[in-house]
């Protein structure tokens, strides 16, 4: 095996590849089957870090993670394509020595993955009781969980009275879409409130959660997939007395910060909370309502999310400390010099935490925008920075995009840094404070 001593343990990238190998030794352990290609993959990571400048480390590391990630998958797809989506009788009972048995796959209930998650989570105070129930997406989870509380909840109006606080555009387009719900306009007078506690449509915003206190609605919704595992959830319910019907729900896609960058599945987790006896069974119907809308796992994403370090929380931590930290320290960077966008906003001058940065031109048409995107890709190219054209966050390396909303909110500039720290993290923040100041 290379020598790689030269990367100081104390750097960023040398940081970036022990948790790689990390990585890759768990996953040897939990498919022996893999071993020697893991092994392999290994070789050639850390002989391309021990010549390599780093620009083309980081390359390395990137490439060891697609690796990894390729083998990962295709060894999730054989285990799956071996029975039928409904398989047999003898089928079902070999793949429960292994997995989480099903007879029909719709109705496939993934147990051990839903056990991961009450210890992931943090623990609810004492009288509250937890479950959690995992979809094919956190969208499934929200669609479902509005389903259900629109059947359970007794309203003396004809339709579901709902607030949303927050700004997700498809959350919006979901509440418009659902015959049975009618927006209410304040808190007070609703049966559920969705509120995303930190939320961006170009500016981010913190709600104040405690605001929902007086409100006393039947049901409150947090969609927490910006925040991470510490979503503060477990404090909200502290300040709720045990032994009332109130129901509290976390909604999170755990494809974003949950899989360690990877993008094994598509998966949303929604935690569910009471502690009144009536409400003991709303778990079981959520179940129902998750086989009879098909909006459950499928046996292959089953397989790749069984992957050591989704819902681990020792990992989990670590790696959305590093991706919050990089794009607090942009946004720290991009303030107090900033010219040419509008006032920075981010969580991190509140106190929270976001995985990307959004920044918004002052008084810009779309080709300023357009002109934006082409600067940026060239100043990228011309200081050697590993930084994607591309959406979505929560990777391990770094992405930019102009957002452009089909909404007709205005258009916005989205980066990404994601947890490889190091030498284009750096570089990426010194050049967006450059292009700031302009």
């Amino acid at each position: 095996m290379a020598d790689t001593t030269h990367l100081a343990d104390t750097s960023a990238l040398g940081a970036e590849a022990r948790d790689l190998r990390l990585l890759g030794r768990r996953l040897a352990r939990h498919a022996p089957r893999l071993s020697s290609q893991i092994t392999t993959l290994q070789a050639t990571f850390d002989a391309a870090l021990a010549t390599a400048e780093p620009y083309m480390a980081e390359r390395a590391a990137e490439a060891f993670t697609r690796s990894l990630r390729s083998l990962w998958l295709e060894a999730a797809g054989r285990e799956a394509s071996t029975v039928f989506r409904s398989p047999t009788a003898n089928e079902t009972q070999r793949i429960g020595k292994r997995h989480d048995a099903f007879g029909y796959e719709r109705d496939l209930q993934p147990e051990s993955l839903e056990k991961r998650c009450e210890a992931f989570f943090p623990a609810p105070p004492p009288g509250w009781r937890q479950d959690h129930i995992l979809f094919s997406s956190g969208q499934a989870a929200m669609t479902t969980a509005l389903l259900v509380l629109g059947s359970h909840i007794v309203s003396d109006k004809p339709a579901l009275r709902l607030t949303h606080r927050g700004v997700y555009f498809e959350t919006k387009s979901l509440i418009r879409s659902l015959p049975f719900v009618t927006e209410a306009t304040f808190a007070q007078t609703a049966d559920v409130i969705i509120d995303e506690p930190v939320c961006c449509d170009g500016q981010f915003h913190q709600l104040d959660t405690t605001k929902l206190l007086s409100a006393s609605p039947s049901a409150v919704i947090f969609d927490t997939t910006l925040l991470g595992r510490m979503d503060g959830v477990d404090e909200y319910l502290s300040e709720l007395q045990p032994g009332r019907k109130q129901i509290v729900m976390r909604v999170a896609s755990a494809l974003k910060l949950l899989q360690g960058g990877l993008e094994l599945a598509n998966c949303g987790v929604l935690s569910v909370y009471t502690s009144h006896p009536s409400l003991s069974c709303l778990g079981d119907k959520l179940r129902t309502m998750r086989t009879l809308t098909g909006s459950g796992l499928h046996h292959v994403d089953a397989i790749a999310l069984e992957a050591p370090w989704v819902f681990d929380v020792d990992h989990t931590d670590s790696y959305t400390s590093a991706v919050f930290d990089h794009n607090a320290r942009l946004a720290h960077a991009i303030e107090p010099v900033n010219q040419r966008f509008e006032p920075v906003t981010h969580p991190s001058f509140g106190g929270s935490n976001a995985p990307f940065c959004a920044f918004r031109l002052k008084a810009a048409s779309p080709a300023a925008y357009d002109a934006l995107d082409q600067e940026i890709a060239a100043e990228a190219q011309r200081r050697k920075l590993n930084l994607a054209r591309g959406g979505s966050f929560g990777f391990r390396g770094h992405r930019y995009e102009i957002v452009k909303p089909e909404t007709g909110e205005p258009p916005f500039l989205r980066i990404a840094l994601g947890r490889r720290g190091g030498w284009s993290c750096e570089g990426i923040i010194a050049m967006m404070a450059r292009l700031a100041a302009r």
